[in-house]
């Protein structure tokens, strides 16, 4: 592991170092967050509807952001959006409206979309080699689940000792505090990347906005864009609401979920650092051969009526196993893009994502509030078969060409 650590850039260990402040973060956040929604007398199609309405606000800015980042710079757009979701949950926390918490989600939802479509292709551009990038997304994703795990574990027991039982508030404010912490660190840490040119762009030529956002639907980025829609769906089908189906399913305390979360992190962990191993050992066509199979059959056990013990194993050998094929996703299809297109083709993907978690998890938070808890795990694995048969038919050639022309990245990269 440390040789691995020693092998990447300088630029990837600063920025995986910093992820722990993330994943904290997000981790706390994503434990509270329901739970405090919940003691503001709201319920879960109330919740639901919040977040779907972030989705939607997350795909119409995607892609203006992709252009935005081009010009502006990855580094500068992913501080901001870091900044700004640190402020969201300080909104959360004040709040006591159905307005302000709108409000807090929408800024909230700008923050994520400026930190998702502005994030890999910075980490990317600080590796040396096509290699390289696949390692350096693995390492990455193992931090922030990791520490995801830690923020979750915390989650569990920080709101006794600085709110009280049933209150949220202080955590909140201390989730947005190290987010914060996080934009200050990664603005004076981080190498500073130049804004890339994209190569469809005709030499000297500056095409109009409505030019370069029609460029982006034509071949492999489409196709890819398509594929992470499908995987994308299937994982919110279950991801916002895993705190509230566990503790519903299983009648838990806050303190138990929180404990199985973070054991479901720790897997997430396991998973994100199992990667690049697989692939190297493996290939690409194998490597997805065995775990979209693996993946439906947990998804579907999940789905059926099982006993707490069963279900408290399964549950984070299913969250390993996505994690696993999610990280190759995501990291293989940004490699299958050339680096000056990378930042259009982030906001593309981002949008696609969106449009399935807006429906996603509107479809959950409304099963969840008729008492269906089950049923979120067969429908993921519903659209996740679709997925499989798509990345057969249309993805896979992508990818294994990309495996086959690999070459290091030039000098002045």
């Amino acid at each position: 592991m440390f040789s691995l650590w020693n092998s990447l850039s300088a630029g990837v260990r600063r920025f995986a170092m910093t992820e722990a402040l993330l994943g904290i973060g997000i981790g706390l956040f994503s434990l509270v967050l329901n739970y405090h929604l919940l003691s503001m007398h709201l319920n879960e199609k109330q919740i639901g509807e919040i977040t779907s309405v972030s989705s939607i606000i997350t795909g119409l800015i995607s892609l203006p952001i992709g252009l935005l980042t081009d010009r502006w710079g990855a580094k500068n757009v992913m501080v901001c959006g870091i900044g700004l979701m640190g402020i969201g949950y300080f909104l959360f926390a004040g709040g006591d409206t159905l307005p302000l918490f709108y409000s807090a989600q929408i800024i909230t939802s700008i923050g994520i979309t400026l930190l998702v479509n502005s994030e890999i292709q910075l980490l990317f551009s600080y590796t040396a080699s096509k290699q390289e990038e696949g390692t350096a997304y693995s390492v990455l994703f193992s931090v922030f689940t990791l520490f995801t795990g830690v923020g979750t574990l915390l989650g569990g027991w920080l709101p006794q000792w600085l709110d009280g039982e049933g209150r949220y508030v202080g955590t909140l404010v201390f989730a947005g505090a190290l987010l914060l912490l996080l934009a200050v660190l990664r603005w004076a840490l981080l190498p500073a990347r130049p804004p890339v040119i994209s190569s469809e762009k005709p030499s000297g030529a500056k095409l109009s906005i409505k030019l370069q956002m029609a460029a982006m639907y034509k071949g492999t980025s489409w196709k890819l864009a398509v594929f992470s829609l499908l995987v994308g769906t299937s994982l919110m089908l279950v991801t916002p609401y895993l705190n509230l189906m566990i503790k519903e399913r299983n009648h838990w305390s806050e303190s138990a979920t929180s404990i199985l979360l973070t054991i479901n992190g720790l897997m997430l962990f396991a998973g994100s650092s199992a990667a690049p191993m697989l692939t190297r050992k493996l290939g690409v066509r194998r490597t997805f051969g065995l775990l979209f199979p693996l993946n439906l059959l947990a998804a579907v056990l999940l789905g059926l009526q099982l006993p707490v013990l069963l279900f408290s194993l399964l549950l984070p050998l299913r969250g390993g196993l996505f994690t696993l094929l999610n990280n190759l996703v995501e990291s293989e299809s940004m490699s299958a893009v050339p680096e000056a297109d990378r930042n259009r083709f982030a906001g593309m993907r981002t949008v696609s994502r969106s449009i399935g978690s807006s429906a996603a998890v509107y479809v959950t938070g409304a099963l969840l509030a008729s008492g269906h808890t089950r049923l979120p795990f067969l429908l993921s694995a519903l659209v996740l078969l679709a997925a499989y048969v798509y990345f057969y038919r249309t993805v896979l050639p992508v990818y294994e060409q990309t495996e086959q022309t690999s070459p290091l990245k030039s000098a002045s990269d």
